[in-house]
């Protein structure tokens, strides 16, 4: 049941004239997965970009340098897979 409410009782209140239903085939998570099933992307062109963004949310990060440090090498950790500087991942999942 929620699945359909979600799919068609909130999605058509929301559409404009015109426009359909997308038919989801796969979404994403954040944070990847340790199953393989990651898409990586390379995030190190936007890199000072995402931190000054990430220092704007106070009531996540706060004022704490440390947790900005935790980002800094977990990016990194994620892109030195790939040969990239700085990375995000994401698990993959299709949808049945």
């Amino acid at each position: 049941m929620f699945w359909y409410d979600l799919r068609y009782s909130i999605v058509y209140q929301q559409l404009v004239d015109g426009v359909q239903i997308a038919d989801v085939k796969r979404f994403f998570l954040f944070g990847g997965s340790d199953r393989g099933e990651e898409i990586v992307i390379d995030i190190a062109a936007v890199w000072e970009r995402k931190l000054a963004a990430t220092r704007c949310h106070v009531s996540q990060f706060g004022q704490r340098e440390e947790a900005l440090e935790w980002l800094a090498r977990w990016n990194h950790e994620i892109g030195e897979c790939c040969g990239l500087n700085y990375a995000e991942a994401f698990h993959q999942m299709q949808v049945w």
